[in-house]
């Protein structure tokens, strides 16, 4: 039975690859397949995959990159279709408040099962431009982390 992935290298015989003759091997499948992500303006969800994700990697509106390790992830909360909850404790307990506009659709759900790969606050004007364009589209306005019981915006 011929794989269709191997089928340049199950034509060739054993001393033909040896040689290096014949077709060459088809090239693996790229790594990163973009059908395994879900790419959103305001976060990036890992699909059909069965690895673990590291870390969940947070882009502020001025560029500052923070990430929270998923080993640390203790629960997520749904305070409103607007707001999530994320806590994480290790050496500090920190609470992530996620604020914007349907976040209980994919975003809860993945985040749960730990496959959000990045999250990022859109400013003001890139976020009413997303909901004109596509107003079912989630969108993340604002990050907000508390350290123990002091809140400050990030």
């Amino acid at each position: 039975m011929l794989n269709p992935k191997l089928r340049a290298a199950q034509k060739q015989s054993a001393v033909q690859r040896y040689l290096g003759e014949g077709e060459a091997p088809a090239a693996p499948p790229a790594e990163a397949d973009q059908e395994g992500l879900l790419e959103r303006k305001s976060y990036c969800i890992l699909r059909g995959r069965l690895e673990l994700l590291p870390s969940l990697r947070l882009v502020n509106r001025q560029g500052r990159v923070r990430s929270f390790d998923y080993s640390s992830l203790t629960g997520v909360n749904l305070d409103s279709p607007e707001a999530l909850l994320i806590h994480f404790e290790g050496r500090d307990l920190f609470t992530l408040t996620i604020t914007g506009k349907s976040l209980d659709r994919e975003l809860l759900e993945a985040l749960e099962w730990k496959r959000v790969l990045w999250i990022r606050e859109l400013d003001d004007l890139i976020a009413a431009g997303v909901q004109k364009t596509e107003p079912d589209e989630p969108v993340v306005t604002g990050i907000r982390i508390t350290k123990g019981s002091v809140s400050r915006e990030w």
